[in-house]
């Protein structure tokens, strides 16, 4: 069955908004409230102004090496919460105040390391096969 495109039928659809944040004002609201999260992480854990400043440079320039962009050059809003990393969860959420508090963590050594750890196992085949039957409940 040979089918030309010039014979389909286009549908049309509505334009949608887009979710990047444009504003020069909404981003530097955002960047100040991220900021403002992490001041508190860091105070908390250190109770100085100053070393909690240095603290949060000293994590900027981390972003900026591991990155290579400053934090928070862009960003979109969904639902309300701001996404600028795939992989992260939005912003504000108490899973992005866990995020930054593990980040945060990463600087104090003697604190506990608590967050999301992913492992991948390479399984054979056979192991594969097993496990996708027991999950889908065949068995």
């Amino acid at each position: 069955m040979d089918v030309s495109f010039s014979k389909l039928e286009m549908t049309e659809f509505p334009e949608q908004v887009s979710t990047i944040v444009r504003g020069k004002w909404e981003m530097l609201k955002l960047k100040y409230n991220v900021l403002k999260q992490l001041y508190s992480i860091f105070f908390s854990k250190t109770g100085s102004i100053i070393k909690a400043l240095l603290l949060i440079r000293d994590i900027r320039e981390k972003y900026k090496n591991t990155f290579g962009e400053p934090l928070l050059t862009k960003a979109a809003k969904v639902d309300g919460r701001y996404f600028w990393r795939l992989g992260t969860p939005g912003f504000p959420s108490l899973a992005t105040k866990k995020m930054h508090q593990f980040e945060v963590n990463r600087f104090f050594p003697s604190e506990k390391e608590v967050g999301l750890r992913t492992v991948f196992l390479p399984l054979p085949i056979n192991v594969r096969f097993i496990v996708n039957i027991v999950l889908n409940g065949i068995i």
